[in-house]
């Protein structure tokens, strides 16, 4: 049969998914531009919504969702997406993201702990 299945949209999710990372590695973490980024959009309350969206609880929820919404446009099961969503998840950690482009978001991750202190 024709047409598009789970397999296909799993793979379509992580090739869309592998793209957009790069784009967002290339437009958040670049040196030259990182610490304005940082200021004008990355706050203490940024990094705490951030790291809430992530949760354990959250995922779970994102996948319960998903699955629920599935059912209106397919009587097949759900695709496997959670490869696709553990690599967008990635962005939250944006510190991590970043790796050694720049460091403004770890020197922001320390601020932050310090006032949580």
């Amino acid at each position: 049969s024709s047409g598009i299945n789970a397999e296909s949209i799993t793979s379509i999710a992580n090739r869309v998914m592998g793209i957009y990372l790069n784009m967002e590695r290339k437009a958040t973490c670049d040196p030259s531009c990182a610490a304005e980024i940082s200021d004008a959009f990355y706050t203490c309350c940024t990094k705490h919504g951030m790291e809430t969206l992530v949760s354990k609880e959250m995922k779970k929820a994102y996948k319960k969702l998903f699955n629920n919404v599935w059912i209106f446009f397919s009587e097949a099961a759900p695709p496997d997406l959670s490869k696709a969503f553990q690599r967008y998840f990635k962005i939250y950690d944006i510190e991590s993201f970043c790796g050694d482009q720049t460091d403004v978001y770890r020197a922001k991750n320390e601020q932050c702990e310090a006032l949580e202190a």
